[in-house]
């Protein structure tokens, strides 16, 4: 038995045995004694839920730097296109046309997968 265990065993047997362990044992068994009488109101998540998503950011750095992003690649892009004289060639999807039943079941059975989904698999929603 650990000299923790003993020192408990004696304060719950209502010994007094000396230590700084033992003067926190006894803190804390007589804080755990003492039933507080506070409650937390009815309404008390509704408030905080309330205070959560009424909350405003003063600035928005993810959406800064999403339209930012955005904007500086189709700048470049633009830049790309016209200093190397780009033109649209779909010859190296060549190799895709004898394989046009395989892109039409592919399709087929990813619009499938996702209509078992939303009928059978029904997930849960979150309830606030």
């Amino acid at each position: 038995m650990s000299e923790d265990e003993l020192i408990q065993q004696q304060i719950e047997k209502g010994g007094t045995p000396g230590g700084t362990d033992a003067d926190a044992y006894r803190l804390v068994f007589r804080a755990l004694k003492n039933e507080h009488g506070e409650k937390l109101p009815d309404d008390f998540a509704r408030k905080v839920s309330i205070r959560a998503f009424n909350a405003k950011k003063s600035f928005d750095w993810d959406k800064f730097f999403l339209f930012g992003g955005l904007f500086v690649f189709l700048c470049v892009s633009a830049y790309a296109i016209l200093a190397t004289q780009f033109t649209f060639n779909v010859g190296a999807f060549q190799f895709l046309s004898g394989y046009s039943y395989f892109v039409v079941f592919a399709i087929a059975m990813v619009a499938l997968l996702q209509w078992l989904d939303k009928k059978i698999l029904k997930t849960p929603h979150a309830q606030f």
